[in-house]
């Protein structure tokens, strides 16, 4: 999460941003730095599905091993048209690349 804090003439508004993310492999997944990956490569609901050289383009379908998501949700008390509120919700990506 981050916030910034913007000086527009005598107004003050705030961007907060919060972003969850679930990227890396199965084996990879540690609790407080407690490795817990190794524990669960039995038990893997996606198994059938997720394949290291599988294709996403070839088949939408399948999930590379890894793939992950992210969503990242931006509020503002700043007075935004449309426009600049889309705006706003395009460069939210940018700042995770």
């Amino acid at each position: 999460s981050s916030s910034r804090i913007v000086s527009f003439g005598s107004h003050i508004y705030t961007l907060g941003v919060l972003v969850q993310s679930n990227f890396g492999r199965r084996r990879e997944l540690s609790l407080c730095g407690v490795p817990l990956g190794p524990l669960l490569l039995e038990d893997n609901p996606l198994a059938d599905y997720c394949s290291s050289s599988s294709s996403s383009s070839a088949n939408p379908q399948s999930l590379t091993e890894g793939a992950g998501s992210l969503i990242a949700v931006l509020a503002t008390d700043a007075p935004l048209l449309p426009g600049q509120c889309k705006a706003l919700a395009r460069r939210g990506g940018l700042g995770v690349a």
